[in-house]
């Protein structure tokens, strides 16, 4: 863990981020079918909103490279607290993602 403060999710986060976002939900054939259109569209309006946290977490890594470790054990807990709650929510958004692109694949390949 060199190179890291106790607590401190930011890379893991911004890794998450990267990953959903180079996802690409939505491409490929076109469907006929409203629902899956709205599908593509809700999965793409995800993705894009959670691409934003991106710079967030780009300047959160660079306040701890410039101000070190937190200087108080309650700021590390609630650090802990809601940054590991992030991580959670956004490995479940990629999971989700990852279904959504294998039932838009597969529903617009099975005509």
């Amino acid at each position: 863990m060199a190179g890291e403060f106790a607590g401190d999710n930011t890379p893991e986060l911004l890794s998450l981020v990267h990953d959903i976002t180079g996802m690409c939900v939505g491409g490929g054939g076109s469907s006929s079918l409203t629902a899956d259109a709205m599908f593509r569209k809700d999965c793409t309006d995800l993705v894009r909103r959670i691409s934003l946290l991106s710079h967030l977490f780009e300047e959160i890594k660079e306040l701890n490279k410039v101000n070190g470790s937190p200087s108080s054990s309650s700021s590390t807990a609630l650090e802990d607290s809601w940054s590991s709650d992030l991580v959670l929510a956004l490995q479940s958004a990629k999971r989700l993602l990852s279904v959504a692109k294998n039932f838009s694949s597969n529903s617009t390949n099975s005509s």
